[in-house]
Formats: structure tokens, sequence, C-alpha cells
């Protein structure tokens, strides 16, 4: 039975226990570099010798990879075995963005399901941060949102706060459309601040934006109520799917209030996806990205989001900020939108 064919809706107990070995040998080869030496152009041998591994394990582990996945391939020599990274790990980040997202960053929580389960509020303390920042810094949908970025220029937004600011790739994006733009970027993850500040110092655009380290509760302290007075709009990248449980207070509605009470009758362009877990239908394949995300927020103690446009109206309502505007679209199985809110 565990082996039988599927209906491509459901893994087999087979599919998914072989997933398990690919997910972890995959992301071992990327996470030691393995994979990057490759696509360069390294043979296994010598570099099994400087990363100090067998190599004979390594070619084991490598053919293995290139069987059941794409991201490695092999290469026929008769000198002996010789593989290289895939155009798929190569030529695009997303495939290393999914290995730091969903096996480094989120992986361990699912190590300690036992403890998850127990106190889910306190799972956040398994996510691999360093790892997180990783996975943000090789983003390319959502990570500078262009949708966010036009509106901002059309409305004119010279100071923008962007709360959760990851890799910075938004702040550079808009400080790039506009020589008048300044920005401020805050993020509670440490390794995150600072890909941001290196981001923004190569690219020159450290002098107009600055990114703090710290959490929304701590926008009060960090930034003057001068400073604050000055910021003309807000932005929440993939910030408001963290508080969907609503664990200890920190509801979506708390974050939203949170904001209110600091920059009241500002704009908020909240960039973010719709969950699909509990409400997908009887459309998993279309949408295994996001039952994939949702699942990991889940087991990070941070609940499945808002299913559509009405939930997040409701939201608007009790909380008393104004929907202003809004966009949809979906890509690669995800739904995502923007929605410009008043505060």
């Amino acid at each position: 039975m565990s082996g039988a064919p599927h209906d491509g809706a459901r893994l087999t107990l087979l599919d998914a226990l072989e997933g398990t070995y690919v997910a972890a040998v995959l992301d071992f080869l990327h996470r030691e570099g393995v994979l990057a030496a490759l696509g360069a152009g390294e043979d296994v041998v010598p570099l099994a010798e400087r990363l100090g591994f067998d190599a004979g394990a390594l070619v084991k582990l490598l053919e293995y990879a290139a069987l059941r996945s794409d991201l490695v391939e092999r290469i026929d020599d008769p000198r002996g075995a010789r593989f290289t990274a895939s155009a798929a790990y190569r030529e695009s980040g997303t495939a290393a963005y999914l290995l730091d997202q969903y096996a480094g960053a989120f992986g361990p929580c699912l190590l300690n399901l036992q403890e998850v389960m127990r106190a889910p509020a306190e799972a956040g303390r398994f996510v691999d941060r360093a790892r997180h920042a990783d996975a943000y810094r090789r983003a390319s949908t959502g990570s500078n949102a262009p949708e966010l970025v036009a509106l901002a220029g059309e409305l004119g937004i010279n100071v923008l706060l962007d709360v959760g600011c990851g890799g910075g790739q938004l702040l550079a994006a808009l400080a790039e459309s506009s020589p008048a733009f300044h920005g401020i970027g805050i993020d509670a993850n440490p390794a995150a601040v600072g890909a941001a500040r290196q981001l923004l110092a190569a690219r020159g655009l450290d002098g107009r934006v600055e990114v703090v380290c710290g959490d929304l509760a701590e926008v009060g302290v960090l930034l003057s109520e001068e400073r604050r007075a000055s910021v003309d709009a807000l932005a929440a990248v993939s910030v408001a799917n963290a508080y969907a449980a609503g664990y200890r207070g920190r509801s979506v509605d708390d974050f939203l209030r949170a904001l209110q009470a600091l920059f009241p009758n500002r704009f908020l362009f909240l960039f973010d996806y719709y969950g699909r877990l509990g409400a997908v239908g009887d459309e998993p394949v279309r949408f295994r990205r996001t039952l994939l995300h949702d699942l990991a927020q889940v087991v990070s103690g941070e609940g499945v989001p808002p299913a559509n446009l009405d939930a997040w109206r409701e939201i608007y309502r009790r909380t008393g900020c104004t929907l202003v505007a809004h966009a949809e679209g979906e890509h690669d199985g995800i739904a995502r939108f923007l929605h410009l809110v008043q505060l």
C-alpha cells in the first residue's frame, strides 16, 4: 500500500520517506558549499579532501542526489565519478532559497515537534535565524515587491519605515527608484540586519537608509518621536503572517493596533500571502508551495494567515483601519497580495 501509485495530490509513505532523505542530502550539499563548488567545476575527490569529508561517502550521496533530484547531474567520465550542480541550482537563487528556508530555517522545528506541539508559542526558538536570513538574502519574489515600489513612487513617499525589513531588498529598491527617498528598516533578526546593512553599503545607499535591530515592541524606544513623525508610510512584507496564530497577545489585530498607536493615519503597504491549509478545497497540487509554507508557519508557532480578502476586511474593520486599495496575484502556487491600508 505504501508504495502504490498515488493521485498526484497526496504522497505515498515511500514518497514521503524518500523526500525526507533527498531533502536532507540536498541541504547538506548546499549548506557545506558542495553544490556551489561542483557548479564552479571542482572535482569530487579534491573537494572532499578540502572539506574534510570521506570521498567515497560523498560520491554515494551525490550519486543518490543525481538519481533522485534535479539539482545534481552526473558527468560521464571514464576516469571516475564526476558531478556538477544543475542549471536549476546554478542559474537561479530559488533552489538555494527553498533549502535555506524550509530545510535550514524551519527544519529544526520539525526535529522538535514534540516540544512544538506542547508549547507552540515557544516554537520560534527552534528557527535557525541565520539560515532564515540567508533565505531572504537570496529571495527574489516579494523581497523587493515591485508593485509596492511603483505605488510608493506614485504616492510620493519619501520616508518609509520597513517593519521586518529582512535583507533590505525593498529599501534598496525604493532608494534606487528615487534620490529623494530616505528609509528606515527594523528587524529582530541580527543576521538579517547584518545582511541588509551589507547590501545597502554595497550599493552606496547606506547614507540614505538606516537599519536597526529590534522588534515592533521596541520601535517607540529605537525611534524618537521626532523620527517617527518624519515617516510618511510603513511597509510590512511577509511580516503580518507571523502574527496569525495569535499567541500571547500577538495577533494580526495587535500588530495593526501597535502600528496605529505609533504611526496614526499613516499608509501601510501590507504585502503578504493568503493561507490555504484548511481552506484549499480540492486543489492541493496547485497550492502545494502555499501548503508547505503554511505548515512551516504552524511548526514555528506563527500560524496560518487569513485565506482571502474578506477575512482581511474583517480584521481592518475590527482595528479601525481603512483598506484604500488592493491587488492580488498568484505565482508558483502562492496567492500574494498588496494592500494599501490607512492606519
